[in-house]
């Protein structure tokens, strides 16, 4: 067992995975008998790196002051307040109410109410926020993670089509309790690789929807739009969905809008397979409309997902490298742009902010690795 101690308070939160080499360590990890394995102060080295996934240690903590300034840049925006506002206090709930529900059978899971309650909320106060896929992602909560991001998204495109009231809530509730049947795996899915996966093992996460649906089927306080959420969300237009393999007119408008949601979060997020630039995940789907994807739905979510979420570096067309700092809701292509060097990424040189809306010469290339 690994325990890490405090030292600084200008740090930043890092996965071991995007660690390069040259970081410095800003908490001492050591075991729980005190033998110090990283001290505070050390440089990153290759061997270190390699170390701490020997360790299974996933995250690590570094000196950075520059980057923790643009970090409370982007931190300040309406949309990541929003973000992190919903996470921080539905992730833990959905987690808590779903987990005692599977291992108690208890009458607990009518909580998703609330939680749903609580995002529609949120997201109706700040009525021209735009979703950005999240950076915040706990290993341990990764699947609750996941339903909440779905919820969100899915309530923003509900919102966005003129749904009913009554509507929203169903598919706000549905959508957070989409992959329950996941619980029931006879294997640990966090810890698979789906691209390595056997026939056996796909024909078993494949079940989680009949699954899912046995288990909320007689909960009398469960809508049927949010039962059908939970059976029908792989489901695609064209009939190649699982697991009834219906066609577009006996899906519900409802389980379409999940199902986009649930495909966007789960590619550019997924523990186990290869994670996509939300740009290109955006235009697959957009690729798909009227084939595996409803029309009206793919417009509705283009219009409410970031193209270029908050916290994205960019690479410019004037080889202007910066961060995404801000949304232009009418323009999801064209977001506010902090400029942070020229080509290459230099932290320590803030320069323009550039309004792509306003200056339309200017354009992202494409996005790059932070």
């Amino acid at each position: 067992m690994l325990i890490m101690k405090w030292r600084s308070s200008s740090l930043k939160r890092i996965s071991v995975d995007k660690l390069v080499g040259g970081e410095i360590v800003a908490k001492e990890i050591a075991t729980i008998h005190g033998l110090v394995i990283i001290p505070v102060g050390s440089k990153i080295k290759k061997e270190y790196i390699r170390k701490l996934k020997e360790l299974h240690i996933d995250w690590i903590f570094i000196e950075e002051v520059k980057e923790q300034k643009i970090d409370n840049l982007v931190q300040g925006t309406v949309e990541a307040q929003v973000e992190k506002k919903i996470l921080e206090e539905c992730v833990g709930q959905i987690k808590n109410t779903i987990e005692r529900y599977t291992c108690c059978a208890s009458n607990e899971l009518t909580g998703v109410v609330d939680v749903a309650n609580h995002i529609i909320q949120e997201i109706l106060e700040q009525p021209n926020v735009m979703y950005n896929v999240s950076t915040i992602r706990e290993k341990n909560h990764s699947t609750y993670t996941h339903s909440v991001n779905v919820s969100t998204l899915a309530v923003l495109i509900a919102l966005k089509l003129k749904l009913p009231q009554k509507k929203i809530q169903e598919i706000a509730i549905g959508s957070l309790l989409h992959d329950l049947g996941m619980s029931y795996l006879p294997f640990d899915y966090e810890k698979i690789d789906i691209d390595e996966c056997d026939e056996k093992q796909l024909t078993e996460i494949k079940k989680h929807v009949l699954t899912g649906y046995t288990m909320v089927k007689d909960e009398e306080w469960l809508s049927n739009t949010a039962k059908e959420i939970v059976l029908s969300h792989h489901e695609r237009d064209d009939g190649s969905g699982y697991p009834m393999h219906l066609t577009s007119d006996r899906i519900s408008l409802e389980t379409k809008i999940v199902a986009i949601c649930d495909e966007l979060d789960r590619a550019v997020y997924s523990d186990h397979r290869l994670k996509y630039k939300v740009h290109h995940v955006i235009d697959n789907i957009m690729s798909k409309a009227g084939i595996l994807f409803d029309f009206k739905v793919v417009n509705a979510f283009v219009e409410v997902v970031a193209v270029y979420p908050i916290g994205t570096y960019v690479l410019l067309n004037t080889e202007e490298i910066g961060i995404v700092i801000s949304q232009n809701y009418r323009m999801p292509t064209r977001p506010v742009v902090q400029v942070l060097g020229i080509k290459e990424l230099d932290l320590s040189k803030k320069g323009r902010i550039v309004d792509l809306s306003q200056e339309l010469t200017t354009y992202i290339r494409d996005t790059i690795e932070e």
